[in-house]
């Protein structure tokens, strides 16, 4: 694999270089802000750095928040950069699934025939995505969060650690879904939802 960089410095960033490193794939450097913990490699800069990248510099966004991941990789994009898709050797997808530029599926995921990952979905570790579901962009699926198949889930979507969604639900844009909380029926209104069943605790 060619050189890399992560834009991110917190967590996540570190995960992501552990799993690239596990793969002895070669990783340049961190972009983000100033880094509040040791990092494994070199910071090259806050944000504004990724402006002076060169042309086609190959980058891996590695930002939990779905907004914030949003506004860099349209950053990303105005500056000619390349967005790489890193898949975990141990993740299990489907032949017949779509995963778009800029995505992260993490170890021990599960992703079924049919489903579709828009541009920059982050799939974590032990997560699984049931047939047919399709996943709008810079959406976030936590750790061994279970989504059933034939669901529709829109832009900027972030479930917790250990949430479920019955089959063939659909979901609007900028949702979070609480950890532990299973969604069973459709969700129309963008806020927060926590619980079993879940239900909306904040707009």
């Amino acid at each position: 694999m060619e050189n890399l960089i992560i834009i991110g410095t917190g967590g996540f960033a570190i995960e992501l270089f552990g799993l690239l490193y596990g793969m002895q794939s070669k990783v340049q450097g961190f972009i983000g802000p100033e880094p509040q913990q040791n990092l494994p490699g070199k910071w090259l800069g806050e944000d504004d750095m990724i402006e002076n990248l060169p042309y086609r510099t190959k980058v891996l966004i590695a930002i939990g928040d779905p907004e914030v991941r949003s506004k860099l990789a349209h950053k990303i994009n105005k500056n000619n950069l390349k967005q790489h898709t890193f898949i975990h050797p141990s993740a299990y997808l489907s032949p017949q699934s779509i995963v778009a530029k800029g995505c992260i599926v993490y170890p021990n995921a599960t992703i079924h025939s049919g489903v579709v990952l828009d541009k920059n979905v982050l799939i974590n570790s032990n997560a699984t995505i049931g047939h047919e579901t399709t996943i709008a962009e810079f959406s976030n699926i936590g750790p061994g969060a279970s989504i059933g198949g034939c669901c529709k889930i829109g832009k900027n979507f972030f479930i917790g650690i250990g949430a479920s969604m019955l089959e063939k639900i659909t979901v609007c844009d900028h949702v979070v879904i609480g950890a532990g909380a299973t969604v069973i029926s459709s969700i129309e209104f963008s806020g927060t939802y926590v619980g079993v069943p879940a239900k909306i605790i904040k707009k």
